[in-house]
């Protein structure tokens, strides 16, 4: 599981290097100490992802300065409704090219686009994202909501945050319902 969540969430730029990927129990310096670490995932998109993806990548590279457009090689994600995404010597690569890699990141051009474009929020509910629960069936999730300029911050994963974070979603599924007096209290 730790395999998997690592991959993607470097994948995702939800964690910047593995030594940040802070998961109960992970030991970044024990990659490779048995040899070397090679994951491989294979990864479907649907075609309403891609679009959408494509499509923040556009309002994402218009936002950015003219001498970056100028200086750097910025490169549009493909379309593949599949693909397959490998872990190894700490770099995430596709045998699909570079393009490939760069489909993971629409939750990223959101977070980037935040400060200028606070509209794209509810873009967030359309794209995929990453959840898992560890060996203890605790929720994890690597990046802080209140990170939104995708630095890392400091803001590392918490344990806490995935119980908030379910306490939240259980209050707005019966907010309407259970919550209806301003005499009830919150869950948590």
């Amino acid at each position: 599981m730790q395999a998997i969540a690592l991959t993607l969430s470097l994948a995702t730029r939800r964690t910047q290097s593995i030594s940040m990927f802070n998961w109960h129990g992970f030991l970044p310096e024990r990659i490779s100490s048995l040899g070397p670490t090679f994951v491989e995932l294979q990864v479907v998109f649907d075609a309403e992802e891609i679009a959408l993806t494509n499509e923040l990548f556009e309002v994402w590279y218009d936002s950015r300065p003219p001498e970056d457009k100028q200086t750097k090689q910025i490169i549009p994600p493909s379309s593949y409704p599949e693909v397959t995404l490998r872990l190894e010597q700490g770099r995430i690569t596709s045998p699909q090219g570079f393009a490939a890699t760069l489909q993971f990141l629409g939750r990223y051009y959101v977070k980037q686009l935040l400060y200028i474009r606070p509209d794209l929020q509810e873009k967030f509910n359309l794209l995929g994202d990453i959840f898992w629960f560890d060996q203890h069936r605790n929720l994890g999730s690597v990046m802080m909501r209140d990170d939104w300029n995708g630095d890392g911050g400091g803001n590392r994963e918490s344990w806490e945050m995935g119980c908030r974070t379910i306490a939240r979603v259980f209050n707005w599924l019966v907010g309407a319902s259970y919550n209806s007096g301003p005499a009830r209290q919150r869950l948590y």
